[in-house]
């Protein structure tokens, strides 16, 4: 988190040394955070790093006077966050349902979100005179999903096979960590590249040529993960979102910096570049769609996800089991359950609109 300030920038050696450590604590707990067995380090991590953030934003707060220098535009992301813990803390006290589960909650799963928000605002003003620390914030997940690359090629290795869709031999627990993580690095590396164009007006020689290979590699590394090694159709559906939204706004700068002396020789070559990236994420969606057979049926499977009453299933898996197509086939089990829950959610939300205030199983409280 960023805040983009006036500040004076301190040279004072202490600041120097804390800013690093934040952004190491940060980086060390992002590549941690999904790990199997890593509760104990994850903990020791977020406490020493929140009781330093505190220590930090004291200290840059008493010197720098940031109430004279910070606009509402720059603070209100904070704000926003900070409103989803006064929310929570809110329908604790006046709305709950379920006050000792909800507790329970407070005092873990929030508490430790809490604090990671407080080591996400020091780490954000440890940045702010240093925007290229920035790379450094993402290396942790960069370095799982080397580690993730080399359990699958001693896998592949052995079976001789480049798809391997087991999940129990790598290092991150379930599949949904997989595209977590995934989304965060390609969606902090190509910020950082695009943040890099903006700021040199599109001058690609003027890119630290070691970034670039940092991106390019991480972005073929989490393609090559989500299609060959963990088969997620909704790690490539986020990523589809996140290149669309990358592909126009690159294109509204290009128009914007070429609009008053359009010169086409000057723009050729980021056309090219865009359009080799465009034709390599094409093709590994569309090796995607070869190998994963849920696409072909997706349609069909939403429409009888969605009739939640006819097809009760959703209720009790183990026993009703998988609706049936109309060729009599059963429907992709993911994907029948994320949209018949979804449905479902969306139903609740409707109808209790404070919410349960419980992130375990709050249907349940409200049925």
């Amino acid at each position: 988190m960023n805040i983009q300030c006036k500040t004076k920038k301190s040279n004072a050696p202490l600041e120097k040394k804390m800013e690093w450590i934040l952004v190491i604590i940060s980086s060390s707990l992002l590549g941690i955070w999904a790990v199997k067995n890593t509760i104990a380090l994850r903990n020791v991590l977020l406490v020493a790093g929140t009781l330093l953030s505190i220590y930090y934003i004291f200290k840059v707060w008493k010197i720098e006077k940031f109430e004279e220098r910070c606009t509402i535009w720059s603070v209100l992301p904070i704000i926003f966050v900070a409103s989803i813990f006064i929310w929570v803390i809110g329908h604790y006290l006046f709305f709950s349902i379920d006050q000792v589960g909800q507790l329970k909650e407070l005092k873990s799963t929030w508490l430790r979100a809490f604090m990671a928000f407080i080591l996400g605002l020091a780490t954000g003003l440890a940045l702010r005179n240093n925007p290229n620390r920035l790379s450094l914030l993402w290396v942790g997940i960069f370095v799982d999903f080397l580690i993730i690359f080399f359990q699958y090629s001693q896998q592949s290795w052995l079976q001789e096979t480049f798809i391997k869709p087991t999940y129990d031999n790598y290092i991150f627990h379930l599949k949904i960590n997989v595209v977590l993580m995934g989304s965060l690095l390609i969606a902090g590396i190509t910020g950082g590249l695009l943040d890099q164009l903006r700021t040199t007006h599109f001058h690609w020689r003027k890119i630290s040529h070691w970034y670039l290979l940092y991106w390019a590699f991480g972005m073929l590394n989490i393609l090559w993960t989500y299609i060959f090694i963990f088969d997620t159709r909704n790690g490539m559906a986020i990523l589809t979102i996140l290149y669309i939204f990358w592909l126009v706004i690159i294109l509204i700068f290009l128009v914007r910096n070429e609009w008053r002396k359009p010169n086409l020789k000057k723009m050729l070559p980021h056309l090219l570049v865009l359009g080799i990236t465009l034709c390599l994420f094409l093709h590994f969606a569309y090796l995607q769609t070869t190998i994963n057979k849920g696409w072909q049926n997706i349609k069909e499977d939403a429409e009888i996800a969605i009739q939640v009453h006819r097809y009760p299933n959703w209720q009790n898996l183990d026993e009703l089991g998988y609706p049936n197509r109309s060729d009599g086939t059963k429907v992709t089990h993911n994907t029948y359950e994320r949209i018949a829950w979804a449905t479902v959610g969306s139903n609740f939300i409707i109808k209790y609109p404070l919410g349960a205030g419980m992130l375990s199983r709050p249907i349940s409280l409200l049925t």
